[in-house]
């Protein structure tokens, strides 16, 4: 095939900019590995739906193959767009259950569904004394559930805890899930255990003043994958990252450099660009990548292979990656960029350092997972009824052609 061009709207600013610019590192990395047969460019979406929205059909236009953003909450705008469009979109950022399935046809989904976040922690409480589990996901949310005690009433109170039990947090960095932890920890009977979802966020560690006890939950984490079908092996793509980035990559810039090298990889076994083709070659792929398994569910486009990794906060702390270097490294600005467009450089070039912005230890990421599925998913669970693996192809029935929009 001729040189292929990548193109996606990521949030290099805003709210949702460390992880967006952790992305477009990833993708840098990706590309110095690559060689020449690709091009990249990437747009600034600010963390806002409405310039995604603005921004995104001249991105599409220009490009041969698209990444989505990062954050469940943009990603449900790339997926109205995609609707619109003739093409294939790999969502390398949004994890939320109903985003993923929102396209089918149109968007490939590389991250684990949200849902699926709870299974490895769920996973660990069957190997020991099973004791009263808490789940907190929100300080507005106070809906009851049969098998989790939900606790979300802003005072971070928890005079009522069994002598033993668990915590789960399933919610964002800016969620107060930090001071949540804490107050958890400072109680009379503190949890046994603590599983966070943001502390997937390397920058968590660093607000608590104990870790052990603590364990985060990510779609990537160092030497927790095994060696890839396609694409670089992990040490490889770290490597590069460190020359592009200065500082170790984190689950972000990890997503985005898998999908791209499955969206290439596709593109060249389809022997084009026609969506049908593509969806077709994507849907018989069961392989894995840099952060693990992929395979999609052939009707909806979401992800049923990819499984999170559970991890120790000791790790976070004492154990690559160190994410707090990683958040602040920008793609270089070089070429004819104008105000809200990269154009990427081919080599690999070490960027610029940007300043620490206050909000940047603010932002999470995606909405998705501090929503329902994540406590739907850890009832089910809990009452053991989803414990087996992930649906097979045979479960899910025969690979069918792509549905039409």
């Amino acid at each position: 095939m001729t040189r292929l061009r990548l193109g996606a709207c990521l949030s290099l600013s805003g709210r949702f900019g460390r992880f967006g610019r952790q992305a477009a590192n990833g993708l840098l990395a990706w590309q110095c590995l690559a060689g020449g047969g690709v091009e990249l460019e990437v747009e600034d979406d600010g963390s806002d739906p409405d310039q995604f929205a603005a921004r995104f059909p001249r991105v599409a236009a220009r490009a041969d193959l698209l990444l989505g953003p990062y954050s469940t909450q943009l990603m449900r705008r790339a997926a109205e767009a995609m609707s619109e469009t003739d093409g294939v979109l790999w969502n390398q950022g949004g994890s939320g259950d109903d985003v993923q399935a929102l396209c089918p046809g149109h968007v490939i989904s590389v991250p684990a569904p949200t849902s699926r976040y709870a299974l490895p922690f769920v996973r660990t409480r069957t190997e020991t004394e099973r004791v009263p589990l808490w789940v907190i996901r929100g300080l507005d949310d106070r809906a009851g559930l049969e098998t989790v005690d939900q606790r979300a009433d802003g005072r971070f109170a928890f005079d009522d805890v069994p002598k033993a039990w668990d915590l789960f947090v399933a919610g964002r960095f800016e969620d107060d899930d930090v001071a949540i932890v804490q107050a958890a920890r400072s109680a009379a009977r503190p949890p046994r255990a603590i599983r966070s979802i943001a502390a997937g966020v390397h920058d968590f560690a660093s607000q608590l003043d104990r870790v052990d006890g603590v364990y985060g939950i990510a779609g990537w984490f160092p030497g927790r994958a095994g060696p890839p079908e396609h694409g670089p092996a992990e040490d490889v793509f770290v490597a590069a990252y460190r020359e592009v980035a200065g500082s170790r990559p984190d689950y972000p810039a990890v997503q985005a450099a898998a999908g791209a090298v499955l969206a290439t990889h596709c593109a060249r076994l389809a022997g084009g660009l026609d969506r049908d083709a593509l969806w077709e070659v994507a849907v018989a792929l069961d392989t894995s990548r840099l952060m693990g398994g992929f395979r999609i569910d052939p009707s909806t486009g979401t992800q049923v292979k990819h499984t999170p990794t559970l991890f120790a906060g000791t790790a976070m702390r004492c154990g690559p990656p160190r994410g707090v270097d990683a958040a602040d490294a920008d793609p270089p600005r070089t070429g004819t960029n104008r105000p809200g467009r990269r154009n990427v450089p081919q080599q690999c070039l070490r960027p610029q350092r940007l300043r620490r912005a206050s909000e940047l230890a603010r932002a999470k990421g995606s909405a998705g997972l501090a929503g329902a599925h994540v406590v739907a998913a850890v009832a089910e669970l809990e009452h053991g009824r989803h414990l087996g693996p992930w649906p097979s192809r045979t479960s899910t029935g025969p690979r069918s052609p792509r549905p039409r929009a």
